[in-house]
């Protein structure tokens, strides 16, 4: 609250003097554009219209590259490498994220290839007894059939 010639005034005096420069800044700077396109200088600003203005266009990969496009050739060009002119949605987290679940993937996979491998080995090592089992109980078998026979 401010006290002037006796009466007391409760507004926001650099806010509101910073919005008094940003207009101004727009209306000069819109001065400014309608002199150097040969318009009158209080003329409003004609509204952009992106089919008076198709290139450059923007091209997104799935990698996270992007660029700029100057024309159709180019365009084709780019599609032909695996972009599009839409952006893809970024993954939740980030690229870090990315990373981390890449490595988290690649890290239970190679648990998981020792984990086969030992069950091969295993399953290797139980074949291998049970072949010496069966060889045994056949050997055992055999040495009782001539005694049977007597």
């Amino acid at each position: 609250m401010v006290n002037i010639a006796g009466q007391e005034w409760t507004g926001n005096g650099l806010e509101l003097s910073l919005e008094a420069h940003s207009e101004e800044h727009v209306k000069n700077t819109r001065q400014l554009l309608n002199l150097s396109a040969g318009r009158p200088q209080t003329m409003a600003l004609p509204h952009y219209n992106p089919a008076d203005h198709p290139w450059p266009k923007h091209v997104y990969h799935p990698d996270g590259r992007d660029m700029q496009v100057a024309d159709e050739t180019a365009m084709n060009t780019a599609v032909q490498s695996g972009f599009r002119d839409k952006p893809y949605p970024k993954a939740p987290g980030g690229a870090d994220a990315v990373k981390a679940d890449a490595a988290k993937k690649l890290a239970a996979a190679e648990a998981n290839s020792a984990i086969q491998a030992s069950l091969i080995l295993q399953m290797q090592k139980d074949q291998e007894e049970m072949r010496a089992l069966l060889a045994s109980m056949k050997a055992s078998a055999d040495n009782e059939k001539p005694s049977a026979r007597k």
